[in-house]
């Protein structure tokens, strides 16, 4: 799928074709014309802002700010990955919520929960949030075990990404 992003954006240039003009010594149009555009798909693919990592976590987790350095007011993207990694002996429940500020209004995107009570569990999701400048992005994790001998365990990450604007 990269390819064809790319493809629409960046022109077919022929490799054969020489990269320095032999008589300006500057590069050839063609060869500036793919660079530049290369350049220009660069700058338009988001960057990783942060990546909070949890593990072996056997609890809920309260609001939580997630580190960032003073961040601009516009549409971040969220990804949020967790896993079982040691299932519950009777039951459990793993909710992941990111919470962010839009406009002065404080709001919540929940993942839902996640019931399956094995180590295949997991859960993967990624949605755009539009945040205040000075805003900050919160995760929390509300997490229920049925009791027995053991408790379920979970690792989580979330990344943050800023597009450009």
């Amino acid at each position: 799928m990269a390819s064809t992003v790319l493809n629409a954006w960046i022109p077919f240039i022929n490799v054969r074709d020489v990269i320095l003009d032999s008589v300006t010594k500057l590069c050839a149009p063609s060869w500036q014309t793919w660079f530049l555009a290369l350049w220009g798909c660069v700058n338009l693919t988001p960057q990783q802002r942060k990546r909070v990592t949890v593990s072996t976590q056997g609890a809920s987790i309260a609001a939580t700010d997630i580190p960032l350095a003073a961040i601009p007011a516009r549409i971040y993207h969220v990804g949020v990955f967790a896993r079982v990694t040691r299932a519950g002996s009777v039951s459990s429940s793993l909710n992941v919520t990111i919470r962010g500020i839009d406009d002065g209004v404080t709001y919540d995107r929940a993942t839902g929960a996640v019931t399956t009570n094995t180590t295949g569990t997991n859960l993967c999701v990624s949605f755009p949030m539009r945040i205040d400048k000075d805003g900050p992005i919160q995760y929390l994790v509300t997490y229920a075990d049925g009791g027995g001998a053991n408790n379920m365990l979970y690792d989580l990450e979330i990344v943050v990404f800023e597009w450009p604007s």
